[in-house]
């Protein structure tokens, strides 16, 4: 996985620099296997534009689903809401959690907030939308595999992704409904790194 990310990230940043997190949020520079090194303008469902560092800071799990998915994709959604019932036991104030769709032609950001609003996400949610580059950019990174067998159909891979306060993947939890244990251990630990290093010396 290490290398994988590596050479993924070295692929789309050699032409263009990485853009880097404002310093008021996460000072320093990204690390290296950080996916916030991808370059390019997003919008989120309520048609603001963010770049992947403006993420940086906060813990997130991130899943890549699309709209239209009759089946895999709210049962990704379910787990993601699992994972994060599970943990504001412990932690009140959860985490932050990102959709990324693979169906940029498709899903506007009024379809995005569509979806938002049948599932009923809370403000901690970002749907977002790039071009389908930017898109096969992160879904490399991501190791997440995708291909259109139809219209309004994908083929594609069930991950959920656990992402450091840094953007550097600390865990991958692959299928639907599966055990969620490993994924909220992988949280926790990336929360307590976090808030220590926040708290400083």
């Amino acid at each position: 996985m290490r290398a994988l990310l590596l050479a993924a990230l070295l692929f789309v940043g050699c032409s263009t620099p990485p853009p880097q997190a404002p310093a008021s949020r996460s000072p320093g520079p990204l690390p290296e296997l950080s996916i916030y090194h991808l370059p390019g303008a997003w919008t989120d469902q309520d048609g603001k534009e963010l770049t992947l560092p403006e993420l940086r800071g906060k813990v997130r799990l991130l899943a890549m689903v699309y709209t239209s998915c009759p089946q895999a994709c709210p049962r990704i959604i379910a787990d993601m809401k699992s994972i994060d019932e599970d943990l504001r036991k412990r932690h009140p104030a959860g985490v932050e959690l990102v959709l990324v769709t693979f169906d940029p032609e498709t899903d506007t950001p009024e379809r995005l907030r569509q979806l938002a609003d049948e599932q009923k996400l809370d403000p901690r949610w970002r749907l977002i939308r790039g071009d389908s580059q930017q898109v096969q950019e992160l879904a490399a990174v991501l190791g997440v595999k995708y291909r259109k067998v139809s219209a309004t159909d994908f083929a594609h891979s069930n991950l959920i992704t656990v992402l450091d306060a840094d953007g550097v993947v600390v865990h991958q939890q692959e299928g639907l409904g599966v055990e969620r244990s490993r994924s909220i251990d992988a949280v926790e630990k990336a929360l307590t790194s976090c808030c220590s290093e926040e708290e400083g010396p």
